[in-house]
């Protein structure tokens, strides 16, 4: 590795896509991406879970981007894939991420993670500075996730994000007010650093998305849309299939469309059983921007059941837009959403229930797309930038002390 020189790294469990070149690529972390960090660092080493790019089909490699380039390195974690390597592979797991930190003068810690977790540990040891930013509920992710597992592991991983954010000298909160009650910090700590930023949109988007909502009727085919991968539990794509099983009982003239990479042969065939397969459609990946908001527009409603969530990007960027949003109440999504328009977690008669008395109710719909809009400025681009800049500024100040 070339000498270090203003070197921060950036650690997460995310899964990017490595192809036989050795390049890396996401949708939500393309190399623009990077720019967030480059503005105050000449380099960074993204170090995350990775996976093959071509074992995937054409169709969940849509939307993605290249993720490295001249001024972003990619040295993934390559022996952590899931929890049972951290047993089988604790110590090969701690010297990858010893060596991204060795050759880094700060570091980046996106939690909760595992990997951030092994990552604070090692950055405490050897005193690198480092700042953690802090995107969603450890424990509500875990508990949640629909297995004795995920019951046994939510405290303890809940237990060890709580300490190392604690100790953290440098903290990012993507809340103003929700993460911070569940993860204090003594060290220097910065809100409304989202993950997200949006830049200014159209002037017509707002008044577009009025004359769309007043057109609805009772003829009218109510298109909710939702995005999450599909091989992950924490999205909660079978809660969303269920509640619009519920509308089309109850007459809702309605139809479901699922983004997001993955097999979606379990989800076919729950539509299957539910007789509904007409109306679910699994549309693969869409590339962000641009494109996946030309799919937002055409949509009446969003619907966001995780389990656990941050903001939940898709959410803001669907609010963006003036899109009626229902979804469950986790993490940073009990800011966003009034408690009318949240649902408790896998709930999917009390999603339907809300999904439906919207639908209903042409005054609500217009009163929360305005709402939703509005909402979404505090997520423009110049005012999270200038968060981050703070947040970012601290860190290079805490190598200094």
């Amino acid at each position: 590795m070339n000498e270090k020189k203003n070197t921060v790294s950036f650690f997460h469990d995310t899964v990017l896509l490595a192809d036989k070149k050795g390049d890396h690529h996401s949708i939500h972390f393309p190399y623009h991406y990077w720019d967030r960090y480059l503005s105050s660092f000449e380099k960074i080493i993204v170090s995350t879970r990775s996976e093959s790019y071509e074992a995937r089909d054409l169709k969940n490699r849509q939307g993605y981007k290249k993720s490295n380039g001249e001024k972003a390195i990619h040295l993934p974690i390559k022996n952590y894939k899931n929890i049972l390597d951290l047993l089988l592979k604790n110590k090969k797991i701690i010297n990858e991420i010893r060596n991204v930190l060795e050759n880094s003068d700060y570091a980046i810690i996106r939690m909760p993670s595992v990997i951030g977790i092994l990552a604070c540990k090692e950055a405490l040891k050897i005193k690198i500075p480092f700042g953690v930013e802090v995107v969603s509920n450890a424990f509500e992710g875990y508990w949640n996730y629909g297995n004795i597992a995920g019951k046994l592991l939510a405290p303890i991983i809940h237990g060890a994000t709580k300490y190392y954010i604690d100790k953290a000298p440098v903290v990012a909160y993507i809340t103003s007010e929700y993460m911070q009650s569940i993860y204090p910090s003594k060290g220097i700590a910065f809100s409304d650093v989202a993950n997200i930023s949006l830049e200014i949109p159209s002037d017509n988007v707002i008044s577009d998305r009025m004359e769309k909502l007043s057109a609805i009727n009772e003829n009218s085919l109510i298109l909710i849309g939702m995005i999450g991968a599909l091989n992950s539990k924490f999205k909660g794509h079978q809660t969303a299939i269920r509640a619009l099983k519920l509308l089309l009982e109850r007459g809702v003239h309605c139809k479901l469309q699922i983004v997001g990479e993955g097999d979606s042969s379990e989800l076919v065939k729950l539509c299957s059983e539910l007789e509904i397969t007409d109306n679910v459609e699994f549309l693969g990946t869409i590339a962000s921007g641009e494109s996946i908001f030309d799919w937002m527009d055409k949509l009446d409603l969003y619907v966001q059941p995780s389990v656990t969530e941050a903001h939940g990007r898709a959410v803001i960027e669907a609010m963006s837009r003036g899109i009626v949003v229902v979804a469950s109440d986790v993490g940073g999504l009990k800011e966003s959403l009034n408690r009318t328009e949240r649902f408790k977690v896998g709930d999917f008669h009390e999603m339907s229930n809300i999904l439906y008395d919207i639908i209903k109710s042409p005054d609500r719909k217009l009163n929360l797309s305005y709402r939703n809009f509005e909402y979404s400025k505090k997520f423009y681009k110049h005012k999270i930038e200038k968060n981050r800049e703070l947040f970012l500024n601290g860190l290079l100040n805490s190598g200094n002390t």
